[in-house]
């Protein structure tokens, strides 16, 4: 009768654990993080998970794969540029993003970001006590797995959302701007050739 019980009692436990654990969020969000605006909160996501740098990387992956035909004639007029006058481009499309996010391309990136996350992912995503969770959960959702926590799953899933509609919508005109680089001074893919080596 008694190893029933306590048999019954672990299996309860266990449920219970079950049933909440990845519903909460594993900590307290900081009095600041409360008090901050959409904005505020949005430049600590932006600043605590490099997003600038990896949206760069997203748009020059995207702009590389769809320009078959421009890459083609890249090869053709810059056979000398090294490694490759596609890596060089490559290398330049991330310096154009890098170089001039804030000034030319923050406001649709803010736009989509606050149209894709809520509040709370606002919060989840600039706390720094949420930091290493966060980063967790995304490498998690982006490998089709998930993590400890629903909450912070679902908050990484719409992050990532934000991240791949920001790298889409925002890829035409930084190849549009690249491509006026090259054209204005074709030197400036030796340049960054030599960077991306």
């Amino acid at each position: 009768m008694r190893g029933r019980f306590l048999i019954i009692l672990v299996l309860g436990l266990a449920l219970a654990g079950c049933a909440t654990s990845r519903n909460d969020l594993p900590v307290a969000f900081s009095s600041e993080t409360l008090a901050a605006s959409k904005e505020v909160l949005l430049e600590k996501v932006y600043r605590n998970h490099s997003t600038p740098e990896m949206i760069a990387i997203l748009v020059s992956g995207r702009v590389i794969y769809q320009k078959p035909e421009y890459m083609k004639v890249l090869k053709e007029l810059y056979p000398d540029v090294k490694p490759t006058p596609v890596k060089a481009f490559w290398g330049l499309l991330i310096d154009e993003f890098i170089q001039r996010w804030r000034s030319d391309y923050k406001e649709p990136m803010d736009k989509i970001f606050l149209e894709e996350m809520t509040d709370e992912d606002l919060r989840i995503f600039s706390d720094i006590s949420y930091r290493d969770y966060a980063k967790n959960s995304l490498k998690a959702v982006q490998g089709k797995s998930s993590s400890d926590f629903i909450k912070i799953d679902d908050a990484a899933r719409r992050y990532d959302r934000s991240l791949k509609r920001t790298g889409s919508e925002l890829a035409g005109s930084v190849f549009q701007n690249a491509r006026e680089r090259v054209l204005a001074d074709p030197q400036i893919l030796i340049s960054t050739g030599l960077r991306v080596k």
